[in-house]
């Protein structure tokens, strides 16, 4: 309380004051005041009133302490989330290293295309299998890979699937005939699956 009067007489004594400070009432509660004032002079330039006014900001101030504590809490679990993403995208990145390697090593070829038949990505024995290198197919279509007739038929395949939803292959394992890069021909056996990644 001393402390306090003798900030107000110095910055009084310049001309403005405004703190804010507790105060312990006789029941034994402690209460938070924001006082403001400012000294008033005489024709010489002397203090000789004191004009000012004090509230009491308790709940301004128990309202700003919950807000931090919120902002606190809040902040905590937005690091503890962005942790757990963290940990789930390294994880994520190891099990597509693992499909990776699996896919990079096995014998057979595997292609994935998008809904009209372009080459999205090939795996090491499709390459070995067919003679193109990897930049050489993906982008392009698909039916570069195959003989006529599945050459002139596969788009009409697609097209039929995405205006009907009818799979006439999907999930079926069939022999039909490859063509290299070279342009002779083998028989294969394929298996067409469908995955959905974002609704497509």
């Amino acid at each position: 309380r001393e402390r306090i009067g003798q900030s107000a007489f110095t910055k009084q004594a310049i001309g403005t004051y405004n703190e804010e400070y507790r105060i312990l009432r006789p029941d034994g509660t402690i209460r938070w005041i924001h006082e403001r004032a400012f000294a008033v002079r005489n024709d010489n330039g002397e203090v000789y009133r004191i004009a000012g006014v004090a509230q009491d900001i308790t709940e301004r101030k128990r309202a700003e302490q919950e807000i931090r504590a919120l902002n606190q809490d809040l902040e905590q679990r937005v690091a503890t989330r962005t942790a757990d993403l963290a940990q789930a995208n390294v994880r994520l990145r190891d099990a597509s290293a693992r499909i990776r390697s699996i896919v990079d090593t096995v014998v057979d070829g595997i292609i994935t295309i998008d809904e009209r038949g372009i080459v999205e990505t090939v795996n090491p024995a499709v390459e070995r299998i067919f003679g193109y290198a990897a930049a050489e197919l993906i982008g392009r279509n698909v039916k570069i890979l195959m003989p006529d007739p599945y050459h002139g038929e596969h788009d009409g395949y697609l097209a039929h699937y995405r205006a009907t939803g009818e799979a006439r292959t999907i999930g079926i394992g069939r022999e039909v005939v490859g063509r290299r890069k070279d342009r002779s021909t083998f028989p294969l056996e394929i298996t067409v699956s469908e995955m959905r990644l974002d609704g497509e």
